[in-house]
């Protein structure tokens, strides 16, 4: 797993700020070459700390799930896949949170190092964000307790409990709107 000191040495590489004093607008070409190369599109970064290094650029930017792993995260690490991105979630070294929905069933996802959950938004209002509110509230009542839980889990759970609304379907869809309104996550 990718270490706190990896990336605190990153953020000690990234260009200075200058002050408001020192700013000056340059050319639009000239921006829009920097922003590929200063977000590492294209580089030679490779591996889980790559990944970890171009989550880092990344965090708190909201990112449609569906070019994620397609467009996204492949552009910044030469030999990214899916399993990397498993691997940092799944050791805790990234976190990430839904951030809105998107139509056809896509959403925003937002991603930060472990260390800096402050980076994610926080979730969008629940009355909101979800068609079957006692459903929702069933949901978040039985997650509540902690722990990693899978859907089949949540299924047998509330199959016995039947709260208002409750069917297989409206059950996925009220994940989907839980995890894009970010009160379900990794």
């Amino acid at each position: 797993s990718t270490q706190r000191g990896e990336r605190s040495k990153l953020q000690t590489s990234a260009p200075r700020i200058a002050s408001n004093d020192e700013k000056k607008p340059v050319p639009q070409a000239q921006y829009a070459s920097f922003l590929p190369r200063w977000q590492g599109v294209g580089g030679d970064a490779r591996g889980a700390d790559g990944l970890f290094a171009a989550i880092d650029r990344l965090a708190g930017c909201p990112v449609p799930l569906s070019a994620l792993e397609s467009l996204v995260l492949p552009s910044r690490v030469r030999d990214y896949s899916p399993a990397q991105l498993d691997s940092l979630t799944s050791a805790g070294d990234v976190i990430w949170t839904g951030a809105g929905g998107l139509p056809g069933g896509d959403g925003w996802v937002v991603f930060a190092p472990a260390d800096a959950p402050e980076l994610l938004p926080d979730a969008l209002p629940l009355a909101d964000s979800v068609s079957h509110p006692d459903l929702a509230a069933a949901v978040l009542g039985a997650v509540d307790v902690g722990g990693g839980w899978f859907h089949g889990q949540i299924l047998a759970n509330l199959s016995a409990a039947q709260p208002e609304g409750f069917t297989a379907d409206a059950l996925a869809d009220t994940l989907l709107e839980l995890l894009w309104a970010g009160w379900i996550s990794n």
